[in-house]
């Protein structure tokens, strides 16, 4: 999935599992090929993960995996059938260094 500098930008800036000098070890995007429905939106809010947590803004999905990905529930391709659409997941690290690279 596809961004402009100006919305990895925004990725970046708008992480609301991003805690202020917090690790970030176990953050990570899951980007959407399409915003999905409302009513998507609405099912995949029920979903929950134990210490794993989501955050669905737009068409992003930001994960937090406290334990660790290789344990969780929470993957791809529940999200991919819950919402409808593809998905890409990267690490925050990832995420984070591509944005800075695409700005420069």
């Amino acid at each position: 999935m596809v961004r402009t500098t100006g919305q990895l930008a925004k990725v970046t800036k708008s992480n609301p599992l991003l805690k202020r000098g917090g690790d970030t070890a176990g953050l990570h995007v899951a980007f959407l090929k399409s915003r999905p429905s409302a009513a998507a939106a609405r099912t995949l809010a029920g979903y929950e993960f134990g210490r794993d947590e989501f955050v669905l803004r737009g068409a992003e999905l930001y994960l937090r995996y406290p334990d660790g990905v290789a344990r969780s529930k929470m993957g791809p391709p529940l999200f991919e059938r819950a919402l409808g659409t593809p998905a890409t997941v990267r690490s925050w690290k990832v995420v984070a260094k591509v944005a800075e690279l695409s700005s420069g």
